[in-house]
């Protein structure tokens, strides 16, 4: 073989390599765009209305979803970027803003505060509002401080209708959202109207309340209902 050759022959062998690492890299690329981030819920007893939240199409085109309850808790919380705790009873509450972390589930709830995760708590599953109008306020006060402690912590509280929003498009939203679950129980607007209209909730939005309170029977429009879910204002219906 004259030098030529010599030389053709290695400038093909290293074109083929070249070739072959790009079709490696071009691989490895297409695989990591596919993965998708996972995202983890973490239930401590088995409900299928929480499962039937996380079947939106637009959240499981951008996530893997996971259960740890089904997983039997053999998962690793560093897997997942974001965590959804479905359910926040009153013992769970005082344990997790105490540091306590003497189950399966406070244990993930506790590493998943720990390792910086995003967290999200719905604010209809968590037990202590349900007695927003028979706690004494002097008790409820005390109990809502755990809920701003965990706030603090980074723990993102929200309505579910606006869970996929948030998680997907709304970054500054998560950052910026008023704590509205901390404030105290005078924190409310009462709206007496038999009927309420999205009006009559936009003229009361700008007092940066909490709470609505409304009559036992009195009709929510579509439209006034989606108003405050929006700005994260829960509705109390008087008994």
């Amino acid at each position: 073989m004259d030098f030529s050759m010599l030389i053709d022959e290695i400038v093909l062998r290293v074109t083929q390599k070249l070739s072959q690492m790009e079709s490696v890299s071009q691989a490895q690329s297409t695989v990591c765009k596919n993965m998708k981030p996972k995202l983890l819920i973490l239930s401590d007893e088995q409900d299928d209305i929480c499962h039937d939240i996380f079947e939106n199409r637009r959240l499981l085109q951008n996530y893997d979803i996971e259960c740890a309850k089904l997983k039997n808790y053999e998962c690793d919380v560093n897997d997942y970027e974001a965590v959804v705790i479905w359910g926040l009873d009153n013992s769970t509450l005082c344990k997790v803003s105490s540091g306590i972390s003497d189950t399966n589930f406070t244990k993930f709830v506790q590493k998943s505060i720990l390792t910086g995760k995003k967290i999200f708590i719905f604010k209809e599953n968590i037990e202590l509002y349900r007695y927003y109008q028979t706690a004494s306020k002097i008790y409820y006060d005390m109990m809502l401080k755990k809920i701003e402690f965990l706030i603090d912590c980074g723990i993102v509280i929200c309505e579910s209708s606006n869970f996929v929003d948030i998680i997907l498009h709304d970054d500054k939203k998560i950052k910026s959202m008023k704590s509205c679950d901390i404030k105290n129980k005078e924190n409310e607007v009462v709206i007496s109207k038999r009927v309420i209209t999205e009006k009559d909730v936009i003229q009361i939005l700008d007092k940066n309340i909490c709470f609505v309170k409304i009559r036992k029977n009195a009709i929510l429009t579509e439209l006034a209902k989606e108003c405050l879910q929006s700005y994260n204002v829960m509705i109390v219906r008087d008994e």
